[in-house]
């Protein structure tokens, strides 16, 4: 028995080297501590278990049958990890740092699972969405058009998947200021 991710199972098993030839084998799985068993009939190795609870101890054992009966495996024990997606981030806050900078901040997400990493996504007026893979806040966008409106989103991720975007934070880069004024020649 081996833990897949956070509701499921990956069971496996080889045929009984004594005794009659198995004609199918069941599983049946139960919450530890419960004496309800659920019955999966007709199951190959190896099997995945799917749609378990996080955080929570399970018992399983593998039946193998033919016309003269059925036998019982050993019980195996296994924990579910408990790993959600996290959840969705608050709106990022933008502050203008010069003509062709932002820096985006943001907070952990306060629902779901613990982030281990985020994601960024920007865009200005006409153009389509950049990604920026694995950044943490606060987060320096560098490289933008002068005196542009950017729409900027973040999402957290982990094992167990990524949160959808946050809702779009505005910030609008500072105007590029002249150059110097060049002196005239004198004659």
């Amino acid at each position: 028995v081996s833990v897949i991710d956070h509701d499921s199972l990956r069971i496996a098993w080889s045929a009984p080297t004594s005794g009659g030839t198995p004609s199918g084998y069941d599983l049946r799985y139960k919450v530890a501590d419960i004496s309800d068993w659920t019955t999966v009939t007709n199951v190959t190795s190896p099997y995945t278990l799917n749609g378990l609870t996080s955080n929570t101890k399970y018992h399983v054992q593998v039946l193998a049958r033919n016309s003269a009966g059925t036998t019982k495996s050993d019980r195996k024990k296994a924990t579910i990890q408990a790993v959600q997606r996290p959840g969705r981030l608050a709106v990022p806050t933008v502050t203008v740092i010069d003509h062709d900078s932002l820096r985006i901040a943001w907070s952990a997400p306060v629902s779901g699972g613990t982030a281990d990493g985020y994601d960024l996504r920007y865009k200005a007026p006409g153009s389509g969405w950049k990604k920026v893979a694995d950044v943490t806040s606060p987060y320096t966008l560098d490289g933008l058009t002068p005196n542009t409106k950017y729409r900027v989103k973040v999402r957290a991720k982990n094992s167990a998947g990524a949160s959808a975007w946050s809702v779009r934070s505005l910030g609008t880069t500072q105007a590029e200021q002249p150059g110097p004024v060049g002196q005239a020649d004198e004659e």
